[in-house]
């Protein structure tokens, strides 16, 4: 997805969010109609772009203090985190820490799938990734009202 357009959906989002707020239901079923055919998609393991001064080129979740981008390997998923108060001299987030997701004992070959999904309307990525033998299906999220990362295998 081009960071413009994921820029401007996130943009769109977050007034929708507003809407929701204000109780409005009509506004709402209008919002999520126009929200809901919008994600983006990858199923390159190698996530070319995910380390720019620019918008990375992955799926991004966070809530406005911390952030966290989708990236590993064709043998792993890992998460960066970043937060708010950490900033390099060119003006980019710099990530504080990550997490690292792999199969115990070592890696069993490279990526014979990854689709990873990022789903506008509810806030999530969607991950399903297969190394070797070993499947993988997440869900992962960032709270909106608190720094916690949430991750469904």
């Amino acid at each position: 997805m081009k960071p413009q357009r994921l820029l401007t959906l996130t943009l769109l989002l977050a007034s929708a969010l507003r809407l929701a707020a204000q109780g409005n239901a009509a506004d709402w079923e209008e919002v999520q109609a126009l929200i809901a055919p919008y994600a983006g998609e990858w199923s390159d393991a190698a996530y070319e772009g995910l380390f720019t001064s620019r918008v990375p080129h992955t799926a991004l979740m966070g809530n406005g203090d911390i952030g966290v981008a989708s990236g590993g390997s064709a043998s792993s998923k890992t998460f960066y985190v970043s937060k708010g108060d950490f900033w390099a001299y060119n003006g980019s987030p710099v990530p504080v820490g990550g997490i690292t997701i792999r199969r115990r004992g070592g890696a069993a070959g490279g990526a014979s799938s990854l689709r990873e999904v990022q789903d506008m309307l509810n806030a999530e990525v969607r991950t399903d990734f297969v190394a070797g033998d070993v499947r993988l299906d997440m869900r992962s999220f960032v709270s909106a009202t608190d720094n916690v990362f949430v991750i469904a295998l």
